[in-house]
């Protein structure tokens, strides 16, 4: 059973799984399929078409009298993810926007269409990803940090606050400024994911550019799902 606030807008279209919370105001059209106990807070709004080279008009069906057949692709979202306040994620135009699972957004950040992002990702407040970008598992956006469009961010960096990122952020760095420079490898994340052990044989392989091969079972993992992901300008 979901709990959806009385105010709350679903679409028709919309496919809920179970144990979603689901808050005032909350806005969730278009084609959206959403799994199992996620968290979506106030003001959120789920589904609606991104800003491709044009702008509604009064004249187009409103996007909460969306059909299922109305678009192609739409959004995807996991399991146990925690939206807060006022996120904002649009609908997809090449392929769904994808949200893994146990990921956290933080207010007003936003995820634009075509998106894609692994598990366990952290985004601050105010971060804002632009359209067709990929951001493997386990990272952390910092707060206002913007991220230009078919961008890519690899598994475990750690982008700084307000930092601007356009092109590509190789696995486990960190990476600050506009425009993004790489600060160092991001040693925390790497200790956070893989303990002490392993902590300086990583960073070895990563100094050296190892081939991804030679990386642990589980980065590795998230590196060949990041680059299967990763979107080259349409």
């Amino acid at each position: 059973m979901n709990k959806i606030h009385p105010t709350a807008v679903i679409g028709d279209a919309v496919r809920l799984g179970t144990g979603n919370v689901i808050g005032p105001n909350v806005i969730i059209v278009g084609n959206t399929t959403i799994g199992n106990d996620n968290w979506i807070g106030p003001g959120t709004a789920i589904g609606i078409e991104g800003d491709i080279l044009g702008r509604p008009t009064p004249h187009e069906v409103p996007f909460w009298e969306g059909t299922p057949s109305a678009s192609e692709f739409g959004v995807l979202i996991g399991n146990d993810n925690v939206l807060k306040e006022q996120v904002t994620i649009h609908a997809g135009s090449h392929r769904h926007t994808e949200i893994s699972n146990s990921c956290y957004l933080m207010p007003r950040s936003h995820l634009g269409h075509d998106c894609w992002i692994g598990n366990n990702v952290l985004l601050s407040p105010g971060a804002q990803i632009a359209g067709h970008v990929a951001i493997g598992s386990r990272t952390v956006v910092g707060m206002g940090a913007l991220v230009h469009q078919f961008s890519s961010i690899g598994p475990v960096v750690m982008v700084g606050m307000g930092c601007c990122v356009r092109g590509h952020v190789e696995m486990c760095r960190t990476v600050v400024g506009e425009p993004h420079k790489v600060s160092g490898i991001n040693k925390v994340g790497i200790k956070r994911l893989l303990g002490d052990d392993l902590l300086q044989d990583v960073m070895k392989a990563l100094r050296l550019k190892a081939d991804v091969s030679q990386l642990p079972e589980t980065l590795r993992h998230m590196c060949l799902e990041w680059s299967e992901h990763i979107v080259e300008n349409h």
